[in-house]
């Protein structure tokens, strides 16, 4: 109901006259509730040119406020940067003993009240676990109903995330290329903030366990024990469950094999019509990809070993260091150990000893009761194995005497070398006799005085040594 003209500062009277009327026929409150209803509508519209450029201020003013504050929150920052390093790292420290105040209220809770906490953890595991069952169950039968709007959504799913995909790559491709500078300062700038942080990370790790080495020790301890603890709790929940439900869980474990298969094989037929369709650009591709790979690992390997030759002293120092520090560790690890637990550790060798003493009495003890019950069949391979040895060795002795044939003067070389590795000491020659060609008959009575073989020798006419006897 309207009841103003189209200057909003003027009122309608006529209007609110009828109004009026309409009152008197309401009832008490009902005409109450509209006349203040109409009596802030009216106040409004004359207040409304007037409130705009108040608006507008006040919002200015919060705008140029909250920028004064920042502005002066920095100024401050920077006036007192040590009070303000100081003050943010009370509130880390503060913060991280909250957090540990928390964690060990909760474990303190849970150990107090510790059937009470496994029957909770159990009962969210196991509400947990058939909530994923009825979701898988569900859409196993919403895909088996709906078997090929399923496939077809699977595979434009597919296909948009690959299209996505590339598209984002090859939009960072290009963006690199651009600004390769750009991108490559922000790279190894992100590389340095990572290698920063973690140093730090660790650092203070490091000193809060050495400052806390008790509540550290004993918090890993616990935290071992709280893993195995729920480690255990799930096999055996599983192992229950899949006992209740074996059918059931024989045919998802099916249902699951089969499931990997078939998705294995489409992927495996798609990546080949792929290839198929476009063989050249995957040749080009698989090429690209297997010449990358080598020369990024000669790139590796060559700049290990300039780095190492251009450090050869240091490199082999730490490399030394290395072998030695890991040699002492196990060893100061393994006899601290020992002596840590010194009886444990000799009913451990003790226990041991035993078990492989019973384990090779019982290895005999079988061997012998197979023997035994296949008494037939194990002389008959025993008699085997002797005639295959006896068969080997004639074949060697065999192999070796027509090697020795084939070869004899090699053989007859070689077996007077073994004889006499040195050979014969050189003789003192007293003088030498010449025997020319005609007399080379004659030799067969020099060959036989071993004496007179010392001294022979075999020249030509004109004095050259050809050969000693």
């Amino acid at each position: 109901m309207a009841v103003t003209n189209d200057d909003p500062g003027e009122v309608n009277y006529d209007a609110i006259h009828t109004l009026g009327k309409t009152v008197d026929i309401l009832p008490v409150g009902a005409g109450r509730q509209l006349l203040g209803r109409l009596h802030h509508h009216i106040v409004k519209q004359r207040t409304k040119k007037l409130a705009e450029p108040l608006n507008d201020w006040r919002v200015a003013h919060n705008a140029r406020s909250k920028d004064h504050q920042k502005m002066l929150g920095v100024l401050n920052r920077m006036r007192n940067r040590k009070l303000s390093a100081a003050w943010e790292r009370w509130q880390e420290w503060y913060g991280d003993i909250k957090r540990q105040q928390a964690t060990l209220a909760g474990a303190l809770n849970r150990m107090r009240n510790r059937k009470l906490s496994a029957a909770w953890e159990s009962w969210q595991a196991w509400y947990a676990e058939i909530k994923d069952q009825q979701f898988r169950l569900a859409g196993a039968l919403n895909r088996m109903r709906n078997r090929k709007l399923s496939a077809a959504w699977e595979s434009w799913q597919a296909w948009y995330a690959e299209i996505k995909d590339q598209q984002f790559k090859l939009a960072g491709a290009l963006n690199r290329m651009r600004n390769r500078k750009l991108s490559a300062a922000w790279e190894s700038w992100q590389d340095w903030y990572a290698t920063i942080k973690d140093q730090q990370y660790k650092l203070g790790g490091a000193l809060n366990r050495m400052r806390n080495r008790k509540l550290s020790a004993a918090w890993e301890s616990w935290q071992d024990w709280y893993a195995t603890v729920k480690d255990q709790q799930f096999r055996l929940a599983g192992a229950l469950n899949r006992m209740r439900n074996r059918k059931l869980s024989a045919a998802w474990e099916s249902w699951q094999e089969w499931y990997e298969a078939y998705k294995q094989q489409q992927f495996i037929l798609a990546g080949a019509m792929k290839r198929l369709m476009n063989r050249k650009l995957s040749q080009a591709w698989e090429s690209w990809q297997d010449w990358y790979a080598t020369i990024k690992d000669q790139q590796f390997r060559l700049a290990g070993a300039l780095n190492r030759m251009r450090n050869r002293k240091l490199s082999a120092a730490w490399e030394k260091w290395q072998a030695v520090y890991a040699h002492e560790k196990r060893l100061a690890s393994g006899a601290l150990n020992r002596l840590k637990n010194l009886k444990l550790s000799q009913a451990w060798e003790s226990w041991q000893a035993w078990y492989q003493e019973v384990m090779r009495q019982a290895d005999i003890l079988a061997g012998a009761l197979n023997r035994m019950r296949n008494l037939k069949l194990s002389q008959a391979w025993e008699s085997w194995q002797e005639w295959y040895e006896a068969y080997k060795q004639q074949q060697f002795i065999l192999a070796g005497a027509m090697k020795r044939l084939m070869n004899r003067k090699l053989s007859q070389a070689f077996n007077t070398w073994r004889e006499d590795p040195a050979g014969p000491e050189e003789p003192d020659y007293q003088y030498v006799r010449k025997i020319s060609r005609k007399h080379w008959k004659d030799m067969d009575k020099v060959l036989k005085d071993p004496e007179a073989l010392k001294c022979v020798w075999l020249t030509c006419k004109n004095g050259e040594v050809k050969q000693r006897l």
